[in-house]
């Protein structure tokens, strides 16, 4: 009986992508009898093309698309592209690790799922990887902070009101109160 067993089904539009998808399975699994092989997350250089042409027209409905924490950590890589350690993730926007860590960064793969996009990074043993092309890209659909109106005053610069002391009895008429 064999050691291992592997059993897949791939459907593509185009004969250049599925050969791209089998090269880049083929060399995923010769990596797992390396000396440093290990579990395979995802396949090194599948899809950036698509990914560079993808997030060149649509990064900023992807961007409006995460939670905020989501929104920090794809900042973040793009910022830091083309390699970020997880742990540099983790400890510089104190998300969390693990578990709490993934929760934070799920809006990342629903809004791969809602908007067909391909991710915008990959996860890489203990690192994530983007493409510079992606990053660009993604740096380039920053959203800007909300600047106040100019109309709208801050609560320091507005005139203070005079207190006045008032009582009103039933009936909303003035009544004189006791000492």
């Amino acid at each position: 009986m064999a050691a291992y067993t592997l059993t897949l089904s791939i459907s593509s539009e185009s004969p250049l992508e599925m050969a791209s998808t089998v090269e880049a399975l083929g060399k995923s699994l010769s990596a797992l009898n390396s000396a440093d092989g290990g579990t395979v997350i995802a396949m090194p250089g599948h899809g950036t093309e698509l990914a560079k042409e993808w997030y060149a027209s649509h990064a900023s409905a992807f961007l409006d698309e995460l939670t905020p924490d989501a929104l920090r950590a794809v900042l973040f890589v793009a910022d830091n592209a083309p390699t970020v350690p997880i742990d540099t993730l983790s400890s510089e926007l104190e998300l969390g690790k693990g578990p709490a860590l993934a929760g934070k960064l799920a809006s990342i793969g629903w809004a791969v799922r809602r908007l067909s996009s391909p991710p915008p990074f990959r996860r890489v043993r203990d690192r994530y990887e983007m493409d510079p092309g992606v990053a660009t890209a993604i740096r380039s659909a920053r959203p800007q902070p909300i600047r106040r109106p100019s109309i709208i005053r801050p609560a320091s610069a507005r005139p203070e009101r005079k207190a006045v002391a008032r009582r009103s009895g039933a009936g909303g008429r003035r009544v004189a109160s006791r000492p």
